[in-house]
Order: structure tokens, then sequence, then C-alpha cells
């Protein structure tokens, strides 16, 4: 049921085949690029909103995602505070709806 093109980088679904999130993954190495990835989010929340308001979920890497003002304010904002990076990623496992797929096998 997924609408929004591009496709987000993984969308996650139960065993029903019901889908439980949306995860993008983005590396951004300049502010400038940050910026413009970061709009990507907005989008997918508006995706995720029209399916019933399924999690949006980021995994982020780079120097750019400093830019915390027009950039990783924004995907804060888009993901609900469900931002992630190589540092925290074990972390995700620990929120729902993943906490609840992982359990299910």
């Amino acid at each position: 049921g997924l609408t929004v093109r591009p496709t987000p980088d993984f969308a996650l679904h139960d065993s029903s085949g019901t889908l439980q999130a949306i995860l993008e993954c983005k590396v951004a190495n300049d502010g400038g690029t940050a910026r413009d990835k970061a709009s990507r989010f907005r989008a997918l929340r508006a995706e995720a909103t029209r399916l019933g308001g399924v999690p949006v979920l980021a995994i982020l890497a780079g120097l750019g995602w400093r830019r915390s003002k027009d950039a990783l304010g924004p995907v804060i904002r888009d993901t609900d505070g469900r931002v992630f990076t190589l540092a925290n990623l074990a972390e995700m496992l620990t929120i729902e709806p993943l906490t609840s797929l992982a359990h299910k096998g």
C-alpha cells in the first residue's frame, strides 16, 4: 500500500503482512546534503499518516547530520524522535514496533 516514491529503504511488516514501520537510512557527509535528505522524511511521515500512523524510523550516518536546525531537527520531528546512528543502533530493538516484531520471530 505504499505510494511514496521512491519507496522507503525498508517497510517492516508483521507475520500477517500488515505494515508496522517505515525505515529510512541516510548518509550525509556535508550539511547541505543532510538538509536536502531531511526533506525525504517529511514525505515518509505524510505517507505513514495516510497509512494509519505507522512509525517512521531513521538511521543516520555522516558529519552532515551535525547541522541540527535544518537537517537533524526536521528528521527528529518527522520520526517522533526515532533516530538512530551506528553508535546506538542496538537501541532500535528496544522500541515498538521492533520489540514486538523481534519477539514474534
